[in-house]
């Protein structure tokens, strides 16, 4: 059931549907630039069927990192291989 916090309404993300208006289900919205926040992401919309406006907050979960360069003067032949796993000191690849 939504809740009214300081005068509006907050509704959880078992009772709305990321990118479907939480008022009216409409699938009409509106995003503007989104901003980060603490736990996450908040994105402020507009839904052009009701005419509701909010903010949607997306929590956000560290899942990796993808390297698309290293420099050849920074890159381990253990690292290379996989043999071993490198670890960053100080701002270089560092053999374990």
């Amino acid at each position: 059931m939504p809740k009214i916090v300081n005068g509006n309404i907050e509704f959880s993300a078992d009772e709305a549907i990321a990118g479907s208006c939480p008022v009216c289900q409409s699938c009409e919205i509106e995003y503007g630039f989104s901003d980060i926040i603490d736990t996450g992401i908040v994105y402020p919309f507009t839904c052009r069927s009701c005419g509701s406006v909010g903010s949607q907050y997306d929590k956000t979960v560290f899942d990796g990192y993808e390297i698309s360069y290293v420099p050849e003067s920074y890159i381990i032949p253990n690292l290379v291989s996989m043999k071993k796993i490198a670890v960053i000191e100080n701002g270089y690849l560092r053999d374990m």
